[in-house]
């Protein structure tokens, strides 16, 4: 299991926080951003951007953050503009249905 953090940092600090999620993610997983399924299939990205505007933007000592998981990475932000990136080990990731296989010659009522 890794962690990443990204920080604010000048060059984020006028980026919406949606696009610095997926650029964070798709660091972690060293592939390119449109690589990773839609942000939108995980969370609101407009909703990110309304709680967690650029750093400019943002009041001192928000303490508001988010957690939620996106292309197996579990996600969390923070008021200060930190983003935590940690990858989720197989038991901790949630079943996609178009590419995880399920083993269908078993009975659930056995």
């Amino acid at each position: 299991m890794t962690t990443a953090t990204t920080g604010a940092t000048l060059e984020s600090a006028t980026r919406p926080t949606s696009l610095r999620v997926v650029d964070a993610v798709a660091d972690e997983r060293e592939v390119e951003p449109t690589a990773l399924d839609p942000l939108y299939e995980a969370v609101d990205p407009d909703s990110l951007d309304a709680l967690f505007p650029p750093v400019p933007q943002r009041s001192e000592g928000t303490s508001r953050s988010i957690t939620f998981t996106f292309a197996g990475y579990q996600v969390t932000i923070e008021g200060t503009g930190r983003i935590d990136v940690t990858e989720l080990d197989d038991r901790e990731r949630v079943p996609d249905p178009d590419t995880d296989s399920v083993d269908e010659t078993t009975d659930p009522t056995d």
